[in-house]
């Protein structure tokens, strides 16, 4: 319709009768101004109008393009962008984000714009995100004290006190009444005041924005120590290693024999990859100590091999030892251990075993038993500790696999930390299981990408993860040759002196 030809009375009539309506009834009120549209589609309270009834229903993308359409009729004033981050904020992260770096490409220096996205990123937990859109929002509009109270805050819990206190002051000064910002002002001068007595507060954040998972690299080092736990990086072309756990170590050796370093690598199933098998496997082999699970132990690994296995154990520079799970089968007489070879036997176990999840306490009794041990014939080998991201298969003792295994891994790992917590010379510990569980998710499925299967971890993930390992265990002194897929396995095999 030609702008000549507008009935500008009817069209200010309809809002106004829109208004009164708007909160008992929104969609008379909404059809009223949808009206008002049809008869002037370049009215900023018609347009603007729609998108707060919209906004506050369950059109979300539709109030959305009425409040872009708002804002770039009027970049100035704020209905719009109340809106916009209305409905944006239940349509989902990235349409919220996406939408609130446009409003800022409409009108740049426009404060509205800057502040609507600081408060949305401050409110999605991406605190330090939200920073350089709060100071750009306090230099636009140097009269508007609220962006400087939440710099402070951020800057504060971010342990940079000076700077908190300075942004403090300058809120202050402009004329802000806030609670926080007395607490804040007292907080921040207290530790300016008590910087030499204090040591600085180490904080580690969990990444706030999801693009920091796409360098997986990086990921990875930022869960290792800073600081290297040994004086001389324990692994070398030349060195000599053992693995013991499930496929996953397993795995480790055949990339570490792929790169040139001596492995050898002693596979166990799952069910029988428990801390207490470990050690009662370890003390036939290194002290000769038998139980009654001696004849279980024979069916996993020959006699005659014991000898030449208690001998590689003692010569290794490098013991990587994978913990695999924390349920296990015990005597309901004497409450010994008992070993479970396969899943065949585990069942029949149940008939005359308890069957139940170890404590943290007991896995780390056995963990500083087995390190002991280890330690006896061998002082000087780096022991690498790692809990095993596979899956627990089955269950007996509770009514979800799914819950078994998060209690049994955690189990597992809170075992691990206490152990590594202690500060055991040349221990250390490696976050394979980490990587998978809580790193990969944000990228793409762990489990399952090359043979369907939920509990073998994608190869492209494996070749990541160990090359991070021997790229942090040799101090990048082993240079890495692309890794064959076909060197991968899954399946559990008996020991063999001979390595890959």
């Amino acid at each position: 319709m030609a702008k000549a030809s507008i009935d500008h009375r009817m069209v200010k009539n309809l809002v106004l009768e829109a208004r009164k309506i708007r909160a008992l009834d929104p969609n008379e009120s909404l059809r009223l101004l949808k009206c008002a549209n049809d008869l002037d589609n370049a009215n900023y309270d018609v347009v603007s109008g729609i998108a707060q009834i919209l906004a506050k229903g369950s059109a979300s993308l539709e109030a959305m393009q009425w409040s872009q359409k708002a804002i770039a009729m009027s970049p100035s004033r704020p209905q719009a962008y109340n809106s916009l981050q209305r409905a944006s904020s239940r349509a989902g992260f990235t349409t919220t984000e996406k939408f609130g770096v446009w409003a800022i490409t409409v009108q740049p220096n426009n404060h509205l714009s800057h502040l609507f996205l600081a408060e949305f990123l401050r409110n999605a937990g991406r605190s330090e995100d939200s920073q350089r859109f709060y100071r750009a929002t306090a230099v636009l509009l140097p009269v508007l004290g609220d962006p400087y109270l939440r710099l402070g805050g951020i800057q504060l819990v971010m342990d940079e006190s000076d700077v908190a206190l300075n942004s403090y002051r300058r809120a202050a000064a402009i004329g802000v009444q806030h609670p926080e910002l007395t607490k804040g002002i007292a907080l921040a001068q207290t530790t300016v005041q008590n910087r030499e007595t204090r040591s600085r507060v180490k904080i580690n954040r969990w990444p706030q924005n999801t693009k920091a998972f796409e360098d997986v690299g990086k990921i990875v080092r930022d869960c290792l120590p800073r600081l290297s736990p040994w004086n001389v990086a324990p692994l070398t072309s030349k060195s000599t290693v053992f693995t013991l756990g499930s496929c996953f170590a397993q795995n480790i050796a055949h990339v570490l024999n792929a790169q040139g370093v001596s492995t050898t690598y002693l596979p166990m199933s799952e069910n029988f990859n428990s801390s207490g098998a470990n050690l009662t496997f370890l003390r036939w082999i290194l002290k000769d100590q038998r139980d009654s699970n001696f004849d279980r132990i024979k069916t996993l690994i020959e006699t005659n091999a014991k000898n030449k296995l208690k001998n590689i154990i003692s010569n290794c520079n490098v013991l990587v030892y994978t913990m695999g799970v924390s349920p296990a089968f015990f005597d309901r007489i004497t409450g010994d251990h008992v070993i479970a070879t396969g899943d065949a036997h585990a069942i029949s176990l149940i008939r005359d075993c308890e069957f139940r999840t170890t404590t943290v306490s007991e896995n780390v009794e056995n963990l500083e038993s087995i390190i002991a041990l280890v330690r006896e014939v061998n002082p000087n080998t780096h022991i690498v500790l790692s809990v095993s991201p596979i899956p627990l298969t089955a269950t007996f003792e509770m009514d979800s696999a799914i819950i078994a295994d998060c209690i049994s891994k955690s189990i597992m790992r809170a075992a691990t930390h206490e152990v590594i917590s202690k500060g055991p010379i040349n221990v250390s510990y490696w976050p394979s299981f980490e990587i998978v569980k809580w790193i990969a998710p944000h990228r793409q499925r762990s489990f399952g990408d090359d043979d369907g299967s939920s509990i073998h971890v994608n190869f492209d993930l494996l070749s990541c993860i160990f090359e991070q390992f021997i790229k942090y265990y040799s101090g990048d002194a082993i240079i890495i040759r692309e890794t064959d897929r076909e060197i991968f396995s899954n399946i559990k095999t008996r020991f063999s002196i001979n390595k890959d």
